[in-house]
């Protein structure tokens, strides 16, 4: 809960800067709105996202009920025509199967806890709708993930490996542009075909991402 919480404060944050940088700058922003809007030069952009990441895991063929998780990622983009953008982004996510154990009888053996994070690295095709005041798009990539896990098996032990594998992506999401190349963006984005094998268990990982975003052109 500490995570979402961060991960919200950090966002709304964010999204006061290109509000404040319209109002200072309007002007200057309106003498931009037409830069790879019209076909008449290539507009890039740098994006952050930030959200909820809700887990669909099967650990060994089982499927286990992970904590909704938190991540994040950092972007550069292109968009060389108004209906078509490209997207290379890095980021974060984490999420949980845990129990509360106070008085240490839980069976390990039998259902053992897991922690999850990953690195992952995508490329991303966009195909966007351009209306009046907002973008509606669709989009499509992958890439590679690096995989962190956690395996508790006792009260006091626990295992700890790493893989590098792959990952595809789809989904969507609505853009309120704030004038220039700056928008706010409410975009769901799911993962699926990230699998490994680490500690000894197959991990078969897909999941839904609620992310809210800020972008800004240069």
């Amino acid at each position: 809960m500490t995570g979402i919480f961060r991960t919200w404060v950090l966002l709304a944050a964010l999204l006061l800067l290109p509000v404040q940088a319209q109002a200072a700058d309007f002007d200057w922003m309106k003498a931009r709105d037409s830069v790879g809007q019209d076909g008449s030069g290539i507009q890039q952009y740098l994006t952050f996202k930030g959200g909820g990441f809700f887990p669909d895991v099967r650990v060994d063929g089982r499927s286990l009920d992970f904590d909704t998780g938190t991540g994040a990622e950092l972007g550069y983009g292109i968009r060389p025509l108004p209906y078509v953008a490209a997207e290379a982004t890095i980021g974060y996510y984490e999420t949980d199967y845990l129990k509360d154990d106070p008085l240490l009888t839980h069976d390990y053996a039998a259902d053992p806890f897991y922690s999850l994070s990953a690195v992952p690295m995508a490329l991303t095709a966009k195909a966007i709708v351009p209306l009046s005041y907002v973008d509606i798009y669709v989009l499509g990539g992958g890439g590679m993930q690096y995989l962190m896990a956690k395996k508790k098996i006792s009260a006091s032990q626990e295992l700890e490996d790493d893989d590098l594998t792959t990952a595809l992506y789809y989904g969507g999401g609505v853009a309120l542009k704030l004038g220039g190349a700056g928008s706010f963006a409410i975009e769901v984005k799911r993962i699926e075909q990230l699998k490994s094998t680490m500690m000894g268990s197959s991990f078969d990982i897909s999941g839904t991402f609620l992310y809210g975003s800020v972008t800004m052109g240069f």
